[in-house]
């Protein structure tokens, strides 16, 4: 008498339903929650058997041909690898996308962004695909198990697309990470190209002195009648900036050397919180930050030097400068 079918095993054409669903499971953990129509097929799925599955909700689609597997909250890196299975073949994460992995822009934005060397794919509402040709070796790298594009080719494509003073910070954070240098910018730079003189500046600009860092963070509280800190004051084993020592507020301000490696960052975070533990408050901006976000610069500042004063700090009277 033949045995009668496990009941899990009647989905359409599959012999066992189980190790199938294990193998898929495992390919979606590895890929962030998500798997492709060609890699079920290769799994051993047919057609039906996804049809199947997707009308159950065990697969969800989030691209044409690629799917979440059982559900769809998704991690950023699940995000990513969706978008390149969706683009294909030679494709990279790029743009804003590609920012995002690199950590130099806030947050992945809501349609991804790849690159690829051909026209054989087209941009739609779910994800917007750029045709350019892509020097491997040179301009893509792997994060994460991600393909994307190098921090100077999505810094020049940054600059190509977008605002002006997204570019900038974007280039900024750059910097702090010491992900790349003015000539790795330099050498992605193409002659005509949109945002090629956007990037010819950015990579002209010297790294400011400490007098210059002074004059610029001086200027900007003047112009916003706030009271002028002491600067280059210090206290205990540290040699501080600029210190409003009456409301007890520590603001420090670095050019792209300060962070250039992992020792210096730590040391600025032990400092930082060393000073908070002695009842400072502390904010830390970069010269970049002091140049094109000044208007945040100076909020912040007068935000803290009110909370800390108990009233406005355009009713208090001004502070004399004094040297350290």
């Amino acid at each position: 008498m033949r045995a009668q079918p496990d009941a899990r095993a009647e989905d359409h054409g599959e012999r066992d339903a189980e190790p199938v669903d294990r193998s898929i499971a495992a390919l979606a953990t590895a890929q962030g929650g998500v798997v492709g129509h060609a890699q079920l097929i290769a799994l051993g799925l047919t057609r039906r058997a996804i049809g199947h599955r997707l009308s159950r909700g065990r697969l969800i689609v989030l691209h044409r041909g690629v799917y979440a597997v059982g559900h769809q909250a998704l991690t950023d890196r699940g995000r990513g690898v969706a978008a390149l299975l969706a683009a294909g073949p030679g494709a990279v994460l790029s743009h804003r996308a590609a920012a995002a992995f690199l950590l130099i822009v806030p947050a992945l934005p809501a349609r991804l962004e790849v690159t690829r060397g051909d026209d054989r794919r087209r941009s739609r509402p779910d994800l917007v695909v750029h045709r350019s040709s892509l020097d491997f070796a040179r301009e893509v790298r792997r994060r994460d198990g991600l393909l994307l594009t190098s921090p100077a080719r999505t810094i020049a494509d940054l600059a190509a697309t977008r605002p002006a003073v997204e570019v900038e910070r974007a280039w900024a954070e750059a910097r702090v990470q010491n992900l790349l240098q003015p000539s790795h910018l330099a050498a992605a730079i193409t002659p005509g190209r949109r945002g090629a003189r956007l990037l010819t500046r950015l990579v002209g600009e010297p790294e400011p002195t400490r007098s210059e860092l002074e004059r610029a963070m001086f200027a900007a509280l003047r112009a916003a009648a706030l009271p002028i800190p002491q600067s280059n004051v210090r206290i205990g084993p540290y040699l501080l900036d600029f210190l409003w020592r009456e409301q007890r507020l520590v603001v420090e301000t670095d050019g792209w050397a300060a962070h250039g490696h992992r020792g210096a960052f730590e040391r600025d975070r032990m400092r930082d919180a060393t000073l908070q533990a002695r009842g400072y408050a502390v904010l830390r901006f970069t010269w970049r930050q002091v140049k094109y976000d000044t208007v945040r610069v100076v909020v912040a500042i007068a935000q803290v030097l009110a909370l800390r004063s108990g009233t406005t700090s355009h009713s208090r009277p001004r502070q004399r400068r004094a040297s350290g």
